[in-house]
Parts: structure tokens; sequence; C-alpha cells
């Protein structure tokens, strides 16, 4: 989704929530497009947790509703499809912007005369949450043995269909003197060796993305942010980093590189976590790049087709490769900005 002054306006949704999990005789499932109603949304993705997300569709009729399946929260079986897609203009426009399962579904009334179906969806919480590895890598293993057992183990999840990556191009090629065993659930194991500055991991459509620490994602097209791109507001430097919002953009992914002109941005407010970061982070107090260069590690989308919210908000690292990563990025000491999302 290419944006300029001229597409930025009329906006477009598509909302399609499945009624089974059973494709019919011509392989497709059937579902309710929602896309006529109001429908507010919020998506938050950030780099080591699963997407999750509400979806509010207003005054949807009962019938219509009874049609959903509750969802997978207390096991009532697979959880149904959702796709919500997103743009700008011609209603064939619209482009993925996320798509997952249903956890939960709630319907009710806001007052006497409306009523509101909120669904709690998500994307990678069963590849992320469910897998367990439970392998022993031989002695002389290497660090690339170690990411492709931890790969496997995430495949091997039941009930889940998952592309794996292929290892980063910064593990060392050192190789161990003794074995190790790889035991406990997969994604604290992947988180550590995030905490060792190694690789970003986190599951996204379906498939596990790696981003190498202190690089951009590869295969993301990059995005220069302006006024006249759909900037919204002053982008700010906080202890979490380059934080700022624009129009929805489906061309925004984690990982993916975002240049924006340094000039635009408000430097840092004084605050006393700058100050401890710096102490116990060893942190770049602007969290500027030189060169304007930044990658994004939180996304959050909020919006609703018959009221004002219509925005990306971001949280972005400096993706200067001339500086050393854990001193160019805003937050490192603390993992600030990343956050669990309760997952």
């Amino acid at each position: 989704m290419t944006l300029s002054p001229s597409s930025q306006w009329a906006r477009q949704l598509k909302l399609l929530v499945a009624t089974t999990t059973q494709a019919n005789q011509q392989g497709t499932l059937p579902a309710i497009d929602f896309s006529q109603l109001e429908v507010r949304f919020q998506i938050s993705r950030t780099m080591q947790s699963p997407c999750i997300g509400t979806i509010e569709v207003w005054n949807p009729a009962p019938g219509t509703v009874r049609q959903i399946p509750k969802g997978s929260q207390l096991g009532n079986g697979p959880a149904p499809p959702v796709l919500l897609m997103v743009g700008y203009g011609n209603p064939n426009s619209v482009q993925k912007l996320f798509s997952g399962t249903i956890v939960q579904s709630a319907f009710g009334r806001v007052d006497a005369t409306t009523t509101k179906l909120r669904l709690a969806v998500q994307d990678g919480d069963a590849l992320w949450n469910n897998s367990v590895s439970n392998q022993t890598l031989s002695a002389g293993w290497s660090p690339s043995d170690k990411f492709n057992a931890m790969m496997q183990s995430l495949t091997g999840t039941p009930g889940v269909q998952a592309q794996t990556a292929t290892p980063p191009s910064n593990l060392p090629q050192t190789r161990a003197p003794r074995g190790r065993v790889l035991f406990g659930n997969t994604k604290q194991i992947l988180r550590r060796d995030r905490m060792d500055k190694k690789y970003f991991a986190f599951p996204e459509d379906g498939q596990i993305v790696v981003i190498p620490y202190g690089q951009v994602r590869q295969g993301v097209p990059p995005v220069t942010l302006n006024a006249q791109t759909g900037m919204v507001g002053v982008p700010e430097v906080t202890t979490n980093g380059v934080v700022v919002r624009s129009l929805i953009n489906t061309n925004y992914r984690l990982g993916g590189p975002l240049s924006i002109n340094n000039n635009l941005i408000n430097p840092p407010q004084f605050d006393p976590a700058f100050l401890q970061l710096n102490q116990f982070g060893g942190v770049d107090n602007t969290g500027l790049s030189p060169t304007g260069s930044y990658y994004i590690v939180q996304l959050v989308h909020v919006g609703d087709t018959r009221g004002n919210d219509w925005y990306s908000e971001m949280v972005c690292w400096t993706a200067d490769a001339s500086a050393p990563p854990e001193q160019a990025i805003v937050g490192t000491g603390s993992d600030a900005g990343l956050g669990t999302g309760g997952w």
C-alpha cells in the first residue's frame, strides 16, 4: 500500500469471520462479511509475542452472531479464522492487516438500542506457547544446530502448521566441546538467545520470523514517512525508542525499515528513566539514527470505520549500521518497548 496525499481518503475495510473450521466442497471456508457495519479494532504486535487484538462489530443481527463459534478459549474445538483487510479509495484496494483466529466471542448490549459483538483474536498463540523442546545436542554442536533443533520442535506442535526459518546470518560458527540438553518451552529458549543479542524471533501468519539483532527485516519494502505519506502529529524520542503515528499502512511490518527525517522528531524530554538506562544499559541519549534509518519493534493498528481513529502507532529503534546495536538502540538495557503482551 503506497500512500500519497491524494490516496489517503475514503478508508475501506473488509472483515470476514468464518462460521466453521471445515472447508466446503469448493475448498473455502464459509464466512460472514461484516464490512458494511461499524467496525472498531486494535491489533498489537511486538517482536517477542504473538499478535493479539480486539475487533468490535456494532449492531449485528442476533441471528448472524449465532452462526459464529464461541472461540477456543474454553476448549470448544478448533478456533474459527478471522481476516481483517483495510485500504483507501476503491473497495478492491484492501490488503491484509490481520489474519488469525478467534479466542473468544461475546455479544451483548451497550444500551437499550445498541448491541456489540466483541471478538478477542490472536495469531500464533498455539505455535508460540504450546511448543516444547525435548532434544539433546551431541558434542560439537554449533549455534545453528541449536537453532534448527528449536525450529523442529515448533513444527512438531500438535495442530499447528508452521513454516520455520533458516538460521540467522549473525550466529557464531564456534562448536561446543560438550553436548547440551534442550528442554522446556521453545519460546523461552529463543528469548534467552534474544537477550544474548543474537536475534529476534516471533510468530507471524503461521511462520516464525527471525531477524538478526541490529538488522532490518529482509524482503519488506522500505517506507519513507512524512506528512505527505501519512505521518500524523510529531514523532518523539522516549525511553522506549522513537514513537511515531501515521495513517494505517499495511506495508508496516515488525523489523521493517522506516525512514524519518530527524528534523521532524522532537528530542527527548528530561526523564530520570534516561539516566537509569544510561547507567545500566549503555543507551544512546538521543535515540536518533545519523542517517534517519529506523526499524519497527512495536506496532499497533487502531481503527474505527465510523469514527476518528485510523492510525498505526509504532515504536522504532535506530537501524544505523555505523553504530553498535547495543548502543544505537534506545531501551536496550531493559528491553523497553517490547513488552510481553501478557502471553
